[in-house]
């Protein structure tokens, strides 16, 4: 099978450019986790203060001996949760699996879905009001539920496209000598015929053989006068 060229193959180019930009730039999904918190021994949460990301899940376990708990979220927070919604304050409902105890009802877990700061008590040894980090709510603790981070494998920084100088047309050249030299003075006129011969331009030969004999008269002339002057002189 032969490649594809021209316009086939300068399309797969771009298909195939498009399909690597969208994978490298896409950024990669964080999977959620699990975190855990036990509740005692004593009248505690351990840890009191966690901090997680938006989809994640803080999964409470009671290792209490002999004590019921509750986990509930103070009220006027952006979510809400509880473990024991029948339990009133100070004691569990008539049914003795409402609340958290070490055996039987003794895990309770919520997943965040909006990034803030929860705190949460237990009906029986905390208060619903107060600031965990002060101690101002007894058996208390906080959730710090931040935006998640996604983990882009970006593409390095793309370098500047290289613009390289149009070369501009050369000027356009000279008629070289050879087209357009005029004819040397001098040089003889071409016709169809051929040169032309000296003497057959219709008097140019006869002018110059007169001008040579008046030349010789004239001289001879000159040298005639003075050989006279000198006899005149002897005589």
């Amino acid at each position: 099978m032969r490649p594809p060229r021209g316009p086939a193959r300068a399309l797969l180019a771009g298909a195939l450019l498009t399909g690597s930009l969208a994978t490298v730039g896409s950024p990669v999904a964080r999977a959620s986790r699990d975190v855990d918190v036990l509740i005692g021994p004593g009248s505690a949460f351990s840890p009191a203060f966690v901090a997680v990301e938006v989809g994640d899940t803080v999964r409470w376990t009671h290792q209490d001996a002999g004590q019921a708990h509750t986990v509930t979220a103070q009220p006027g927070q952006d979510e809400y949760f509880d473990s024991s919604p029948n339990a009133k304050l100070g004691r569990c409902a008539v049914l003795a699996d409402d609340c958290m105890y070490e055996t039987g009802n003794n895990t309770y877990e919520h997943t965040f879905m909006s990034p803030g700061t929860y705190n949460y008590y237990c009906k029986l040894h905390g208060r619903s009001a107060g600031d965990p980090a002060r101690g101002e709510c007894e058996m208390c603790g906080q959730v710090r539920v931040n935006v998640p981070r996604t983990d882009s494998a970006s593409p390095s920084p793309s370098q500047s496209p290289t613009h390289r100088p149009t070369a501009s047309p050369s000027p356009s050249a000279s008629p070289s000598a050879s087209e357009s030299s005029s004819p040397s003075p001098g040089a003889s006129a071409t016709g169809t015929g051929g040169p032309i011969a000296a003497g057959e331009d219709g008097g140019g030969g006869a002018g110059g053989r007169w001008g040579v004999a008046l030349l010789a008269v004239a001289v001879l002339g000159g040298l005639g006068w003075i050989v006279w002057r000198r006899l005149i002189a002897e005589g």
